[in-house]
């Protein structure tokens, strides 16, 4: 079974109307974990940290690892609980910080792409 869901998504502009940064942040659960994903589009080169294109970041969670959890879909809750954080910038940040105090095991990672030129 999979199931994918959008938490958030959006842009930034300059105050001439620019596109300066596009994000998607979502959470996609498949047969084995559930995994909450951030991305980011530099449109503004001068925003990005170190020139790149995109940003990615991630966290996986095996679905065992959730057994301790006391709820009918875990998916559902995990859903609802990144939905009711108010902080969308630092929404990674607290979704670890909750997964640590409840104990859940998770796998982080990250990805940028360059451009080419």
């Amino acid at each position: 079974m999979e199931k994918s869901v959008t938490i958030d998504e959006g842009q930034r502009k300059s105050e001439n109307g620019k596109i300066l940064i596009k994000w998607s942040y979502t959470l996609r659960e498949d047969d084995e974990k559930i995994t909450y994903h951030q991305i980011y589009y530099d449109i503004d080169k001068s925003l990005s940290v170190l020139g790149e294109d995109e940003n990615e970041k991630w966290i996986e969670i095996n679905k065992l690892d959730l057994k301790d959890l006391s709820s009918i879909s875990h998916f559902d809750y995990l859903h609802s609980f990144l939905k009711s954080l108010k902080h969308k910038d630092d929404l990674l940040e607290e979704f670890k910080e909750y997964l640590k105090k409840a104990n859940i095991k998770f796998k982080e990672d990250s990805w940028q792409s360059f451009p080419s030129s």
